[in-house]
């Protein structure tokens, strides 16, 4: 009965183990890498203010493959913009497994949903309902 009873103790402790280093772990390590901007998708957003009018002006214009999200182990988030030659970065935590924070220099804190991430697509949305559709550049 003793046997038995450590037997399931211990079949209880490696599913606990096997569930808690899940889809959490998954998608901290997944993140991690760099993405280049697809497509902007507005449709949805709940901003109606400028910043709006501007994402679509872009989203018409953009050389989205020249946009990218650097995120690396250690909570820095950098955004790269190749045709204006600029970045720039701040600091991202996660809520949960699948919202992150996003604080910029400004102190800015932005809540993101992450819709999809799988090993080549990532899907984020913003606090205003903003779809980034990212794709993950291949190192070379």
């Amino acid at each position: 009965m003793k046997k038995r009873f450590t037997g399931l103790l211990v079949a209880a402790a490696i599913t606990g183990l096997v569930f808690s280093c899940g889809p959490g772990n998954t998608n901290k390590q997944l993140l991690v890498g760099t993405w280049y901007m697809d497509s902007i998708d507005i449709s949805k957003s709940t901003d109606s203010s400028l910043l709006i009018v501007i994402l679509a002006g872009m989203s018409l214009n953009l050389d989205t493959d020249s946009v990218y999200f650097r995120f690396d182990s250690n909570g820095w988030v950098t955004n790269i913009s190749d045709s204006e030659n600029q970045s720039d970065s701040g600091r991202y935590e996660w809520e949960s497994n699948n919202t992150i924070f996003v604080s910029e220099k400004d102190s800015t804190r932005d809540r993101w949903t992450i819709q999809q991430l799988t090993r080549d697509k990532l899907v984020l949305i913003t606090q205003d309902s903003i779809f980034f559709h990212m794709n993950r550049l291949k190192e070379k």
